[in-house]
């Protein structure tokens, strides 16, 4: 490469508009960088939601699973003995299927829900001190 320098001349007026385009375009990013912020704070609040609902629901499942033990089992006699064994057998399967299937999207909504939300907190006032110092310098111009 040669060393030659290329220097190329702006009007003040054009400088300026310049010089403010392209602080626009930096508070806007910042600004899209806080929205983004806010929205992984509550998306971290509504997985935290969503494990406590699940919680609360495994507690009602077992409550019901109580009362079907403790409540007396109809009598069906229009269904035979062996009948009755297979429907049994077969739900038992699907339900531990269905147990392992929680288990496992239990595990992977817990582990995303377990961001810190200080840091969040703190990247949101810098970059609204940064949003202020972008808006004064506008001002200033």
């Amino acid at each position: 490469m040669s060393s030659e320098l290329i220097h190329v001349k702006f009007e003040y007026a054009e400088a300026l508009e310049a010089k403010k385009d392209i602080l626009g375009l930096e508070k806007s990013f910042l600004k899209t960088a806080d929205k983004i912020g806010k929205f992984n704070s509550l998306r971290s609040e509504e997985m935290k939601t969503k494990l406590r609902l699940q919680k609360k629901m495994r507690e009602t499942s077992e409550i019901l699973r109580i009362f079907k033990k403790i409540i007396p089992e109809a009598k069906m006699p229009h269904l035979k003995k062996e009948e009755l064994r297979l429907s049994v057998g077969k739900s038992a399967k699907e339900e531990a299927q269905k147990k392992v299937e929680v288990k496992e999207k239990t595990k992977i909504i817990e582990s995303r829900a377990i961001k810190p939300i200080s840091k969040i907190q703190h990247a949101s006032d810098d970059l609204e001190s940064q949003i202020r110092e972008i808006q004064e310098k506008l001002d200033s111009l």
